[in-house]
């Protein structure tokens, strides 16, 4: 009887632990290029593309990226987000094209797990 508490106390430690691991197990999207975290918008209004080139130094799984749209004075008019799957230490160059305001003067893109 005392071997099955111990067997069932390592069991659900194994299984409590596991659980705690996941999130090690998640991507780890970074630009690669840190210059292409900001930006100015030539085009300030209408359509308007950004592009930057993301690698996922974790885990494979899914990477959201949010393209945020800023006045002059750095206040967030618009957000627009895409996301996508990258294999472990896949680099890809991810573009997000959208209908911006005419008030938009800057930008500003981040990177991160999806979940």
């Amino acid at each position: 009887m005392a071997d099955r508490k111990i067997l069932l106390g390592i069991l659900i430690a194994v299984v409590i632990a596991s659980g705690c691991v996941q999130g090690l197990r998640d991507p780890d999207p970074v630009l690669v290029n840190p210059g292409e975290r900001n930006g100015t918008l030539d085009i300030l209004q209408g359509e308007t593309s950004v592009s930057a080139d993301v690698r996922n130094e974790g885990y494979a799984g899914g990477v959201r990226i949010t393209l945020s749209v800023l006045n002059s004075n750095g206040t967030v008019l618009e957000e627009f987000d895409r996301s996508i799957s990258l294999d472990q230490n896949e680099t890809r160059r991810i573009t997000i094209t959208a209908n911006v305001s005419e008030n938009a003067r800057n930008y500003r893109l981040r990177v991160e797990p999806v979940g």
